[in-house]
């Protein structure tokens, strides 16, 4: 429906348990004050890089978010949509420039192959963010990252937002349940963000509204301490004008932090009522991480106390979370960049399928009694221990002829190169020799046409021992992680990396300008493994 509704807005932020500093921020425009054409206007923001200025991205990325939406949303007929898509690529451009300047004072990165880590790359920051704009009983939001958005309608909650994550993806492959996915150390893996890149494309949603709809807008702060049937429970009654949103936006602050509060935690709610002559009632409050702004009043945070009236539906919060016994509180280390955030908390072996094919499990059984290698006789050597190993400059293995979507080694001693686009599983011995060649129609599955990687984007693999390897396709490199996501090795010379894969005596092999090329293992006290080096056994 597109008549007029009543449009109430409260917000609630907080540093959280155990965080020193706030890096999300939020803002609620002033709609009124401002002459915009619109019913109600946020942004929400959840900032990366820890000691690196997350706070400053997150505060950045709001204010310049919040400045476009007031240019565009002016006019007898702004475009909502348009309006959110150049408030997130403005919000990008100011903090990938940030970013930048940081980068610009770092050394020029002319290293050889293989670089042991001293610290963390400097000048990397970014942040998440949620902007929306109602107008005309219509919900436009657009997003990056992995905050989220949910849309509460008839006591029913769906999310109205995508996690752009490492883990997300696998549950839509089916990987993984949106439990698993809540719980894995992979759910820091953030897939796309505010100023890590020149230019980001936010995804956009569009909802008509209804009388009685609320919408909750958070950061992940909350959702990795309350589940979704714990939200749902808390704010099935909610309803009311700002100051009313405002105790329930803070109620489900304070359940989160009961829950163990490991992270700051923002959480944002819109209802829709039915307006009673068709004008529709403006929110005034609002906050840019904390901070007073031009023509926003800062909303309460958790540190200033209770509201003077109990938060609706309070009880139900506290029985919600005593009930659960599916959230089990996790430290989560602030993210160091959304491509690199995943580095402090990749370990284990929680996602390692196998060490060869970590996706597509199916496909990789099918594959392997499809093309029926024999067995390799037993290893003469004992396993070399892997974190310690050093790496040859890279050197062209086979040529894959097409983009590969996935690379993996098995134990059985082969290397299986997949195309999807093409229908094709390739088998490659150890010596780079093409040995067999299936269709995917033969092992079951429909060929499928790829989206092309984007420059970004991250491929991983793991070895026997727990050691998680990051192809980076932006950065032309892989990185090195050992169980606990500690930075063991930066292997640099390689020109477009893609899918990496791993074998059991710690070789590399990666699809590298549509070429397989490898990087041969050796003990780190074996002679140089550096840029010229000879390769290893």
């Amino acid at each position: 429906m597109t008549s007029a509704l009543k449009i109430s807005v409260g917000a609630r932020t907080d540093t959280g348990r155990t965080r020193s500093v706030n890096e999300d921020a939020v803002a609620v425009l002033d709609v009124a004050q401002d002459g915009l054409n619109a019913d109600a206007a946020f942004v929400v923001a959840d900032g990366m890089g820890g000691m690196q200025s997350g706070d400053v991205a997150s505060r950045e990325a709001v204010r310049v978010a919040g400045d476009a939406l007031r240019r565009h949303l002016v006019g007898p007929e702004p475009d909502g949509a348009g309006a959110l898509v150049d408030a997130l690529r403005s919000a990008n451009e100011r903090v990938y420039a940030l970013s930048s300047n940081r980068r610009a004072a770092a050394p020029a990165d002319d290293s050889p192959t293989l670089v042991l880590p001293e610290a963390e790359p400097p000048g990397v920051m970014g942040t998440t963010c949620v902007a929306g704009v109602v107008r005309r009983g219509v919900l436009h939001l657009a997003h990056v990252g992995d905050s989220r958005a949910y849309l509460l309608r008839t006591g029913r909650l769906s999310r109205l937002t995508r996690d752009h994550s490492f883990v997300e993806e696998r549950v839509l492959a089916g990987d993984l349940t949106e439990e698993e996915a809540r719980r894995s150390r992979f759910r820091n893996m953030i897939t796309r963000a505010i100023g890590i890149e020149g230019q980001v494309e936010p995804e956009l949603r569009t909802e008509v509204m209804e009388a009685g709809d609320l919408v909750l807008v958070c950061t992940d702060g909350l959702t990795t301490m309350l589940s979704d049937s714990d939200i749902e429970a808390a704010l099935s009654g909610v309803e009311g004008g700002p100051a009313d949103l405002d105790r329930a936006a803070g109620a489900l602050v304070d359940a989160a932090n009961r829950k163990g509060g490991h992270d700051n935690i923002t959480v944002l709610l819109l209802r829709a009522d039915a307006a009673a002559q068709g004008v529709p009632d403006l929110p005034i409050n609002g906050v840019v991480g904390g901070a007073r702004a031009n023509r926003l009043r800062p909303i309460r945070t958790a540190d200033e106390g209770p509201a003077d009236a109990p938060a609706p539906r309070a009880a139900d919060l506290d029985a919600a979370a005593a009930r659960s016994d599916t959230v089990r509180p996790l430290a989560r280390p602030k993210r160091t960049s959304p491509l690199l955030g995943l580095l402090a908390i990749v370990g284990a072996l929680a996602l390692v399928l196998g060490a060869a094919l970590g996706f597509w499990p199916d496909l990789r059984r099918r594959a392997l009694a499809a093309l029926g290698a024999p067995v390799l006789g037993p290893r003469a050597a004992p396993v070399p221990d892997l974190s310690r190993l050093r790496y040859s400059p890279p050197e062209r293995f086979a040529s894959t002829l097409a983009r590969g979507d996935l690379l993996a080694y098995s134990p059985r001693g082969y290397l299986y190169f997949v195309a999807f686009g093409q229908g094709r599983v390739i088998g490659l011995s150890r010596a780079g020799q093409v040995l067999h060649t299936r269709s995917v129609a033969q092992l079951g599955e429909s060929p499928v046409t790829p989206n092309p990687a984007p420059r970004n984007h991250i491929f991983m693999t793991t070895d026997v021992q727990g050691n998680v390897y990051l192809s980076h396709t932006r950065r032309k490199v892989i990185e090195k992680k050992d169980p606990e996501g500690r930075l063991l090795a930066t292997i640099t010379g390689l020109l477009r990396p893609e899918a990496v894969a791993v074998d059991e005596d710690g070789n590399l092999y990666v699809v590298d300008a549509n070429d397989i090329k490898i990087l041969r293992a050796r003990p780190a006290g074996e002679g140089s493994a550096q840029a010229g080096g000879e390769p290893g056994p």
